[in-house]
């Protein structure tokens, strides 16, 4: 969660338009993007936007998966054409959110942020399913490396060795 900042002025456009669904009378045109990736530290509704931070008609998509089916979009949610738009995710969950605009590239931030959150249900339980075993094992490993996040779970910045050998040790049922 946080800020962080981009500059898509240099950026490709994928060929991938915003779905009919996102159509809010300006077309469905998205170039100059960018993807970010975001794992989801609390159960809850989170906010994802450009708002007052951008120069420029922004677009924002949020994804299953990079390049994957839309779950939600924005075209001018915002004063000034910036992009905005809220979704429920459940603590571990990883989205992917691409932000762009139409015609031309800018400097940005993006901001994402939990607006209703419920906490987790069980430290190191990834996938919410009332214990930690082998599958948020796995969802562990795919996170080795990054910074941060719901899957660093000694809180060092950095998903490494510690945090396996916390999930390890809270193998088992949750509570």
């Amino acid at each position: 969660e946080g800020a962080v900042a981009f500059d898509t002025r240099s950026a490709s456009s994928e060929p991938a338009w915003l779905p009919a669904t996102c159509d809010d009378g300006a077309g469905l045109a998205f170039t100059h993007d960018v993807w970010f990736r975001f794992t989801a530290g609390t159960d809850g509704v989170h906010r994802f936007g450009t708002c007052e931070t951008l120069d420029f008609d922004a677009r924002l998509s949020l994804h299953e998966a990079c390049g994957g089916p839309v779950l939600a979009c924005s075209d001018d949610a915002c004063a000034g054409g910036a992009a905005q738009v809220e979704a429920g995710l459940a603590c571990g969950q990883t989205v992917w959110i691409r932000v762009g605009g139409w015609g031309h590239g800018a400097v940005g931030t993006l901001l994402a942020e939990a607006v209703q959150p419920d906490g987790c249900a069980c430290l190191g339980d990834f996938d919410a399913s009332g214990e930690i075993d082998s599958s948020d094992i796995g969802i562990l490993l795919l996170e080795f490396g990054t910074f941060g996040g719901p899957a660093d779970l000694d809180r060092d910045l950095e998903v490494g060795s510690g945090d396996l050998g916390l999930a390890l040790l809270l193998l088992g049922p949750c509570g």
